[in-house]
């Protein structure tokens, strides 16, 4: 993938998320790793919930992909994409 591309596909993603995350019910966060050159996309539900019983409150947190960038480009094009992350908001 030339460095074009990787910029591109990163800014496809940004956009994407951040349309997405005008939900105040919850947040999607996209990082990289820089050990194994993967990125990752995090779902979390700004929900509060319960720990049982405490009486502390957390947000929940998944991962709902996470991949080499070129896997996230055929993902963007092929609409797999677009699937996890409403999947993942329960759609």
């Amino acid at each position: 993938m030339e460095q074009s591309e990787k910029l591109q596909t990163i800014n496809t993603i940004l956009k994407k998320l951040h349309r997405m995350n005008l939900n105040p019910e919850y947040r999607f966060y996209f990082d990289s790793h820089r050990c194994s050159g993967c990125y990752r996309i995090m779902f979390i539900d700004m929900t509060p919930h319960e720990f049982v019983g405490t009486g502390k409150y957390m947000v929940h947190c998944k991962e709902v992909i996470s991949a080499p960038l070129e896997d996230f480009y055929y993902s963007l094009n092929d609409g797999s994409l677009d699937r996890l992350l409403n999947d993942a908001i329960g759609r």
